[in-house]
């Protein structure tokens, strides 16, 4: 079998795909190690960027459940990551779509991916290590173990830790400094509960269960036929003691966050953001690792002007954009309620159809999905 991750394929894979040359080889910290940074290295270095990553080891990394949507393998491919070599050395799991359980008007439906398409489970601390010692192995990019203290911005350039770079991404995760963000105009669940459980309930789809509090995401993994799973809710809503103590599985993490994105993504005219530290509304079908793929574009597309007034603008308004799209999908997927008539699902329904009016019958995401299905599940018309 080909091995994916070998060098010399490597170089003959990266030969095939096309290279875009910028104006200058820009030299570019990215700082955190997460799947965001990780994710928007290959944007970088698709345009002849020279990237270095600086992470702390000291810091506790987040271990949670993720999935992805098909263009996390379109992203990954030039630098020669593929979900087969993934799943066969057991850090992931196939995803084919989402399956519904009383959602909308249905007991339960699937929103599969288009034809051909496919994408993947993870857990983070397996997938963000194996895919670093790829990126070291093949010196797609360079790793610095160093806590950064300082980012000091001039007019010809940026030091991170004294060291010169011509750019700087910030992916280091939220930020507890909430004045900088903007809340989400359309809040729903914003604490989560993950835990483990046996055995899955699908074996290639993420599911999506409507409970009474919020819903719940289980991840099926190769391992044991276990799935990692999230219990998600609003804390203004529902009583957030009383989830946890009457919770019937062992907790491994209790999440708190408060919906909200930046402004802007270039955020001065050598910073950008990516990740949490741009934006988190909730992990609803994967939606992020969407973004996080665009974004690394737009972040790309901008470093050849740094500096150009037009350019920034430009970034930032299709930013916001797409951050106005995000929201409505977001918005669609609670907009016919659940099977449960509690208050969290009465209120938002009600707020989902005062946020997206009828009128507003197709979203950009959607794309890569059958739209007419998912809307077919969330109005109990399943054939």
């Amino acid at each position: 079998m080909f091995d994916y991750e070998d060098f010399e394929s490597l170089k003959k894979l990266l030969d095939t795909v096309p290279v875009v040359t910028p104006s200058f080889e820009a030299k570019i910290a990215v700082i955190g190690k997460g799947t965001a940074s990780l994710l928007l290295v290959p944007s970088l270095i698709r345009n002849g960027c020279d990237v270095t990553i600086y992470f702390d080891s000291n810091k506790p990394e987040l271990g949670v459940g993720e999935s992805t949507v098909p263009t996390v393998q379109k992203q990954l491919a030039p630098v020669g990551i593929f979900i087969e070599s993934l799943v066969r050395k057991n850090i992931a799991s196939y995803k084919t779509g989402v399956r519904f359980f009383d959602w909308g008007k249905s007991d339960t439906f699937d929103h599969p991916f288009n034809s051909n398409d496919l994408a993947f489970h993870f857990y983070t601390k397996d997938f963000n290590k194996h895919v670093s010692g790829v990126y070291e192995k093949t010196k797609v990019c360079k790793f610095v173990d160093e806590k950064v203290d300082k980012v000091v911005e001039t007019e010809s350039g940026v030091t991170v830790n004294g060291k010169q770079f011509d750019f700087v991404v910030h992916a280091s995760g939220w930020s507890e400094d909430l004045t900088t963000y903007i809340s989400s105009p359309f809040e729903t669940v914003n604490t989560g509960i993950t835990f483990t459980k046996n055995p899955h309930t699908a074996f290639t789809t993420t599911v999506h269960r409507a409970t009474e509090n919020g819903w719940q995401f289980e991840l099926p993994y190769p391992e044991n036929n276990k799935s990692r799973c999230g219990y998600l809710f609003n804390r203004n809503i529902s009583n957030a003691e009383e989830i946890l103590n009457n919770f019937g599985y062992e907790i491994e993490s209790y999440l708190k966050w408060n919906p909200r994105y930046s402004e802007n993504i270039i955020v001065s005219n050598r910073q950008a953001l990516i990740g949490n530290a741009l934006f988190f509304f909730e992990p609803l079908q994967a939606f992020s690792t969407h973004y996080y793929c665009v974004f690394s574009d737009f972040i790309s597309e901008y470093i050849p002007h740094i500096g150009t007034e037009s350019k920034r603008s430009e970034v930032n308004q299709s930013y916001k954009e797409c951050i106005k799209d995000y929201l409505n999908v977001i918005a669609f997927h609670y907009k016919h309620g659940s099977k449960h008539k509690t208050p969290f699902w009465t209120d938002i329904q009600r707020r989902a159809n005062e946020f997206l009016p009828d009128s507003v019958k197709s979203f950009k995401f959607f794309g890569q999905y059958d739209f007419d299905v998912i809307l077919n599940g969330m109005t109990g018309h399943v054939n």
